[in-house]
């Protein structure tokens, strides 16, 4: 029995993909338009900025030529002048996102060798058996997770120097082997450096 084949295989035959590929292509255009969406929106987001600017000039204008000419009923001149007013400050509320500053970070406190030596030797321990570096500094927080990100940037990628931050909840809340598990798991991300 002949079934309908696509796609040509050493034999000269038409074959039909396979699945797997199917699903890997579909997979790989889901992430290109959702990247194409995201790269899109602040595009998006300033046309409507300008679109909007735009309308409220123009409303503004036609509202003061119809009160300064007389044409058409007075009340529906400033009615139209009070709405662009309204719609004015909607305008500058909507520059509110591209002002805005970066949360501040909790403040942390460095922690030292000399004070903390059970600390560091558990996290000495753990970098043995997970692999990963010995964090350049070691701070303490009010957040509550355990963090390792790059101590100086992207230069901290060539030079592996990292900084593990603790969140003090963590481990007043938890118990001794709640904290390792959850420092193994935040060093363990990143087996052999960043």
């Amino acid at each position: 029995m002949n079934t309908p084949t696509l796609g040509v295989a050493n034999d000269h035959t038409l074959k039909w993909p396979d699945r797997s590929t199917l699903r890997w292509n579909r997979g790989l255009m889901g992430m290109t338009l959702a990247a194409l969406v995201i790269f899109s929106l602040p595009f998006l987001y300033l046309s409507l900025l300008v679109g909007a600017g735009l309308f409220l000039v123009i409303q503004g204008d036609i509202g003061i030529e119809d009160y300064m000419l007389g044409n058409g009923p007075t009340w529906v001149a400033i009615v139209r002048l009070v709405a662009v007013c309204l719609g004015a400050g909607w305008w500058i509320l909507l520059f509110k996102p591209l002002l805005a500053r970066k949360p501040k970070k909790p403040a942390s406190q460095l922690v030292k060798k000399v004070g903390q030596g059970d600390l560091f030797e558990v996290i000495s321990t753990i970098c043995e058996l997970t692999g990963a570096p010995f964090p350049a500094e070691v701070r303490v927080n009010c957040d509550r997770a355990v963090k390792v990100f790059l101590s100086q940037g992207l230069w901290s990628v060539l030079t592996q120097k990292t900084t593990l931050t603790i969140g003090l909840p963590l481990v007043v809340a938890g118990s001794a082997t709640e904290f390792v598990g959850a420092l193994a798991n935040e060093m363990g991300r990143y087996p052999r450096g960043l």
